[in-house]
């Protein structure tokens, strides 16, 4: 078989996420509520770009096998480099915990036998702040197509709920200081805006130092 990945769509995600519900029902196996697209399901979901190699998950709880009884199926019809990848951690990427990951946007329902499924999506804002947290060389492209869906005044306000979230104090100032260097740059935003993201006051004061002119 090809070494390629084969691409899946957000229909082809819904339609993996459903045989998890069905596979779970099918066993008697409890599983949580809500489903959450996170990563590459989350950017097609958002139509940030159409395809994802894999399809990413957060489930409060859920059945390893049954994960891996729908991961087989979906390699014998996607190629065996898909993964399906499910997580019940809020820690996603990086040091950050998203607290209320459970109430990120609604994107599609699905059915069980107890009736319809809510399948949510990681926000814009929260795909845009935690890929930039980690940092990864590979999430540069999607940081630059997600500022098209947004904008500097909804990327502030989750910040200062994000921020309160980081597990790592020390690379706050970090996380900041690049935040504040795409919105400058690619946004347009007045370097002023550092004042919005709700900082302690030391590192307020080196964010201002390194982009407010003070002139």
């Amino acid at each position: 078989m090809s070494d390629t990945p084969r691409l899946l769509g957000i229909d082809d995600a819904l339609h993996i996420v459903q045989r998890l519900i069905d596979v779970s029902e099918a066993r008697h196996v409890a599983f949580g509520e809500p489903i959450v697209l996170v990563g590459g399901s989350a950017l097609a979901a958002r139509s940030v770009r159409p395809f994802s190699e894999n399809v990413d998950l957060w489930m409060p709880s859920f059945s390893d096998e049954v994960v891996h009884v729908v991961e087989s199926e979906a390699r014998a019809q996607w190629g065996p480099l898909v993964k399906l990848d499910v997580t019940s951690t809020e820690n996603l990427w990086g040091n950050i915990l998203v607290r209320d990951i459970a109430l990120s946007p609604v994107v599609a329902h699905l059915t069980s036998s107890h009736g319809p499924i809510e399948v949510r999506a990681l926000s814009i804002e929260d795909l845009f702040l935690l890929k930039l947290a980690a940092g990864r060389a590979k999430d540069l492209q999607d940081l630059s197509l997600l500022l098209a869906f947004t904008n500097a005044q909804q990327l502030i306000a989750r910040f200062r709920t994000l921020s309160a979230w980081h597990g790592d104090r020390h690379a706050l100032l970090g996380y900041a200081d690049a935040l504040v260097t795409w919105l400058v740059r690619d946004l347009g935003a007045d370097p002023g805006a550092t004042t919005g993201l709700g900082l302690p006051a030391f590192i307020q004061v080196a964010l201002e130092e390194a982009h407010v002119d003070p002139g």
